[in-house]
């Protein structure tokens, strides 16, 4: 049976029954059962959330809910609850009050049919079991975009807190390369991760507007100086005429370094700190939108680097 996408405040709370702390899958179990259905996992460490940002990924690459609906039946399949008949019962139960606004419900034995839809809490529809009754309306491509922020922020968020706390400053760094990643992906920046090419690393790289760039963080203890941002201008320019790149330093930077770049060449790449990341996180700002201001205020002055204060007019991503 053909199940079209969820809306996402249907899979959310689909996610949310799945995962309930007392009655829901553990972290094991969901992590396991992904993989039998082909899904790629997310990193998000609450349960809720990675597997919302796990089946949102996939229906939207597919088009489709299919890979939603089959792990709901992976999940309630009867052989797996086996001598706890009333907690799977309820579990059933729980699933079809959500599963009914999507036109959908679960049989005895575990497999999704069709159904009228139900409309309001109070007053269900009849069951008619006819795909002809399942809603055809779909989500846009940026209420998806935007949905997935919403959930996937928060995490972020937290993480990076924790990691201000983090003793061992090198584990914080590579850490936070992790993080960044997710969080450009949740953006769709289409980032890649750590890049090995001969007498170099390079910390990843993301698009932004069909335009390359190369990316490098850091989270030390004391503010990044001249020298390390002039060899990260050294491995841009090791690269394509046409390669720009992102230099994150949580920590910000001394005074004088961005002098040192400016100084007889133009700059090729922007430079944030955790102010700006920060805010990113905390939903304040659209990473995109951040970007773009960062790029073209680097064209329009020749400077790489924007405190926050003088980017507040910046809105948020939803």
């Amino acid at each position: 049976m053909a199940i079209p996408v969820f809306d996402l405040e249907n899979l959310q709370a689909i996610c949310d029954v799945l995962a309930d702390t007392e009655a829901g899958l553990t972290g094991s179990q969901i992590g396991r059962l992904l993989a039998q259905m082909g899904i790629a996992d997310s990193e998000i460490s609450t349960k809720r959330h990675r597997l919302f940002d796990a089946l949102s990924r996939r229906q939207a690459s597919d088009r489709s809910g299919n890979h939603v609906g089959a792990f709901v039946q992976g999940a309630i399949a009867p052989v797996r609850w086996v001598g706890r008949t009333s907690e799977w019962e309820a579990m059933k139960r729980a699933l079809e009050e959500v599963l009914r606004f999507s036109g959908l419900a679960i049989d005895d034995a575990g497999k999704i049919i069709a159904v009228e839809a139900r409309m309001t809490l109070s007053k269900p529809q009849s069951v008619a079991p006819t795909i002809s009754e399942l809603p055809s309306a779909r989500p846009t491509p940026e209420a998806l975009r935007q949905q997935r922020i919403k959930a996937v922020l928060p995490d972020l968020l937290a993480e990076f807190i924790r990691l201000r706390a983090e003793s061992n400053r090198q584990a914080a760094g590579r850490m936070l390369e992790s993080l960044l990643n997710r969080l450009f992906d949740v953006f769709g920046l289409e980032p890649h991760g750590s890049i090995h090419v001969v007498g170099e690393q390079i910390d990843g790289s993301f698009i932004l507007d069909g335009e390359t760039y190369l990316l490098e963080a850091k989270w030390t203890r004391d503010p990044i100086g001249e020298d390390q941002l002039l060899v990260f201008r050294g491995k841009i320019e090791g690269k394509s005429n046409f390669t720009r790149g992102l230099f994150i330093s949580v920590a910000g930077y001394t005074p004088g370094s961005q002098s040192a770049l400016v100084r007889g060449k133009a700059p090729n790449f922007a430079m944030a700190d955790g102010s700006h990341l920060y805010r990113v996180l905390n939903g304040d700002w659209d990473l995109p939108d951040l970007l773009r201001r960062l790029i073209r205020l680097l064209g329009e002055t020749g400077y790489p680097y924007v405190p926050v204060a003088d980017l507040a007019n910046l809105g948020p991503p939803v």
